[in-house]
Formats: C-alpha cells, structure tokens, sequence
C-alpha cells in the first residue's frame, strides 16, 4: 500500500512540473512582428513592421490608400494628415524594401539602396523587393497598406521600441519600405478610413497677388522689418529678398537677440538643410525651387537651395546675389553652417 502511494505521489508531481512546462494560452503568446501587405497597381507585398510606437500608431489607421510621390529616383514618399510618434535616428544606409517616417508625418517608401547623412525613424521593411522598382514606376503610385488580419493583435505584444527586425525566414529577404505621399498639409484623418490627400487644397497665397485693402493675417505689417535679416553661409553673407508672411516675422523674433547659426546637410544633390530646432508657423503648398531659393519644410527645418525641387514649403525669401553656379560653389562642397541674424 505505501509503493502504491508513493507511486501515485510521484505521478502528481510529474503531472503538476508537465503543467507548469506546457506553453501558456494564447493571451500570453507573444508576437514581435507586425505583417502587412502593400498594394502596388495589380501586384502585392508582404512587409513586416517593427515593433515599435510608430509602426503601432501607424497601424492604427489602416486601411491606408494614397498617392505616394517619386523623389530623387529611389523612394516613394506620403506625407500624412497625422503625426506619428519618432525615434529618429543616423541611418547612414538605405536599403530597397525600407519603410522609414521623415520628421513626424512623411511615410517613405524606398525602392532603392543609397547612402544618406539623414535621420528617420524605422517602420518597416518589405519582405521581397524583388519587382518593386517596376511595380512603383517613375512618377506617382498608388499603394494600398492593409493589415493582414491572421495575426495576433498588436496591442497584446510586448512592447518594445526596438527598431530590431525579427528575424526572417532563410528564403526571405526583408527590407523596410516606406512610401510618403503629396505634399499636403496635416488635416485630422478619421480611424480605419481609406483617404487619398488632395494635393489642392493647401495652395500659398503669392506676396504680388494679396490685395493691399485686404487684410492678410500671415503678412508681416512693417515691410522693413523683413529687411533686417541677413544670412550668411560660411563666411559668405548674401542678399536676401525675404517674403513678407508669419514664418520670416517668427524667423527673426528667433535671431533678434543674437545671432541663430544653423549646422546644415548636403542632400539630394541639390539643397542643404538644417533644424532650428523649434517649430515656426507654416502655410505649406506644392512648390517647385529654384536655386537660390530659402524655404521652411515640416515646419522646423530651413532649407537652401542649389538646385530645384519639388514638394510641400513654406517660402521664405530668395537670395538675389548669386547666380546658379555660384549657388553651387557655395553649397556643393560639403556640409556648411549658416547664421541668421539682425542688421
């Protein structure tokens, strides 16, 4: 009677120690992987994004339908009517596939590998590109991001702001892909709608075309005021004819005390751009630069130009003293400081 106990006793423990081995139901299963697919004309990708803040606040409001444009001949960019959450970051290397947010609101979608000095925060990467390039074409693309629903929940994940990709199956390669779009100013977009940004609806009132007898709150009242400002780049100072709006009269209550210097970065080949580290008033439209030209982007950044660009700005002034080639002498070198200041 007492080997039988004994016997007994020891299946229990065994039965409880299999108990306590055996995986947890799926409330406690955990999923560090986000997957989508990213609809490009009649073909479709599979993508994985991070597990990170962004890529769940950007899931939030899928389904996603926009018009992405094409920029610099390897990415496809979204500006957002939202912004999202960051954690920006040196990635010094592109590759095609990655699915990156510029500043708070532009989704970038690249199809293909560079080099770049920029910052983004990481969302994702598409799984395969192989066909992206051909899929997204030359000029304006629509994609189509929706979840794959198979997976588990999100918000039920441990959370993590790692920007670490799972890691893939062996057959697979995974790339991040991001796509940002026309270059419409925020408006609040509705959850789990699908909306295509209308890229007329921001449209920037020209200085020449406001009517004296109107009253126009985004234009500076003393037109001398303007005037004060000066910009050097290096030791170089240039002439600057500086629009008459909110975001030059903003511009110079930042430099009035002292002088504002600015570390700025080559990009794209044709503009050097730099934070100033707060945000400004903005009242973007579709613009096409030229060189010369001096504009706000994303509402804390000032860009400079020696070379012509097209996207959503706030126009700020031209410089009028340099021509093309001397644009380019001063800006094409390398990364330059300007500083901002009041004669």
């Amino acid at each position: 009677m007492k080997k039988q106990s004994k016997s007994l006793l020891g299946l229990l423990i065994g039965v409880i120690v299999l108990i306590g081995c055996m995986p947890a139901g799926p409330c406690m299963a955990k999923n560090n992987s986000m997957q989508i697919n990213i609809e490009i004309g009649k073909k479709t990708f599979k993508a994985t994004l991070y597990n990170n803040k962004t890529s769940r606040a950007l899931l939030k409001n899928f389904p996603l339908s926009c018009k992405m444009s094409e920029l610099n001949g390897n990415e496809k960019y979204k500006y957002l009517s939202y912004e999202l959450p960051t954690n920006k970051k040196k990635v010094k290397r592109i590759k095609a596939g990655d699915i990156m947010l510029y500043g708070s609101d532009c989704l970038v979608v690249f199809y293909k590998s560079h080099k770049t000095s920029y910052k983004y925060t990481k969302v994702g990467h598409i799984n395969n590109t192989r066909g992206l390039k051909k899929a997204v074409g030359k000029g304006k693309v629509k994609m189509k991001f929706t979840r794959i629903r198979e997976q588990s929940d999100p918000n039920t994940t441990q959370e993590s702001d790692s920007t670490e990709m799972p890691k893939p199956s062996p057959d697979v390669t995974v790339q991040p892909t991001v796509t940002p779009d026309v270059t419409v100013q925020p408006t609040v977009m509705p959850d789990d709608t699908e909306q295509i940004l209308d890229d007329t609806e921001n449209t920037l009132k020209l200085v020449e075309d406001v009517n004296p007898n109107e009253t126009n709150p985004t234009t500076v009242p003393n037109q001398q005021a303007n005037k004060k400002l000066m910009i050097k780049i290096g030791d170089k100072k240039v002439d600057v004819l500086w629009e008459e709006n909110e975001s030059v009269g903003a511009l110079m209550d930042m430099c009035k005390d002292s002088p504002l210097e600015i570390q700025m970065s080559m990009y794209g080949g044709f503009e050097q751009v730099g934070s100033l580290g707060t945000n400004l008033p903005r009242n973007d439209s579709q613009t096409t630069t030229s060189s010369g030209d001096i504009v706000l982007y994303s509402g804390n950044q000032i860009v400079v130009f020696y070379g012509s660009n097209s996207w959503s700005y706030t126009r700020l002034g031209h410089i009028t003293d340099q021509d093309n080639e001397g644009m380019a002498e001063l800006l094409s070198q390398g990364d330059v400081t300007i500083t901002i200041s009041v004669e």
